[in-house]
Order: structure tokens, then sequence, then C-alpha cells
């Protein structure tokens, strides 16, 4: 569909470009400053490939260990397993609460379903969650 095309088109793109001192980056983009946060991204997901098959007897997760906190506001880290993903997700107590990320991630869900269910939909044409009652600074685009 339209969305892989256009994750295609701009993981390509910054292939290509990836010899690009990220100091110069920054110069060109000019983010605004804020010592604080990352200049570039707020929200950072990862994917961990599949772990080869291991013996059943052994129970193997992630990370049990966490400092209780990340250097982004929010980082989510989905970790492919036989049965699923588990998502554990790391966010900034100071800017979001437990509730509101559980509602963040469930419309993110929610989306990726719809997505799923209907391939070649413009992502722009995908239903967004019902936002009447979250704050609407996390649905700008």
């Amino acid at each position: 569909g339209q969305g892989v095309e256009l994750g295609d088109r701009l993981l390509v793109d910054a292939l290509e470009h990836g010899s690009i001192p990220l100091l110069r980056l920054l110069r060109e983009i000019r983010p605004p400053q804020d010592p604080s946060r990352n200049p570039l991204f707020q929200i950072m997901i990862s994917l961990e490939p599949p772990m080869p098959p291991v013996d059943p007897a052994w129970d193997l997760t992630q990370s049990g260990a966490s400092s209780g906190s990340t250097k982004m506001d929010m980082y989510l880290n989905l970790d492919t397993r036989p049965d699923g993903l588990m998502a554990p997700i790391m966010y900034n107590p100071d800017l979001l609460d437990a509730a509101a990320v559980h509602r963040m991630f469930a419309d993110w869900r929610a989306l990726l379903e719809a997505a799923i269910a209907n391939p070649d939909c413009p992502i722009a044409a995908l239903p967004l969650p019902v936002v009447q009652s979250r704050p609407r600074r996390w649905f700008r685009f």
C-alpha cells in the first residue's frame, strides 16, 4: 500500500544520505534548542528481530533491568516472539502519565490494525481514534 511505498522511499533516501554528519544535518534544519530534548525526535520505536529458537525450558525476556527513565519522551521496543510481540514502553513521567501512555498505545494499535485490514487505503484516509477526550497536542501532524 501507500504507507509501505512511502516508508521504502524514505528509508532508501535516508540510507543514501547516511554519510552526512549529524552536526551538519542539525545546522541545516535548525531544530529548536532545548537541552532536555532530543533535537530530531521525541518518540522512538525499535523492532527487534526474532530470536532463534531456544530450549522450551528457558523463559527468556528482553531485559528485566530498567533505570526507570528514557532519554526520549517515549520509547517503545517491539520484541518479536513466536506468539506475537512483547512491547515494553518507557516514558518520561514528567511529561506523561500511565493512563495517557496506555491510551496512545491503544490508539496506535487500532490505527495499525486498520492499516493491516485495508492495505490499499491511503494513510490519510485511515480512521483516526476518537479524540474528544484527549489533549489535542497528541494529534498534531
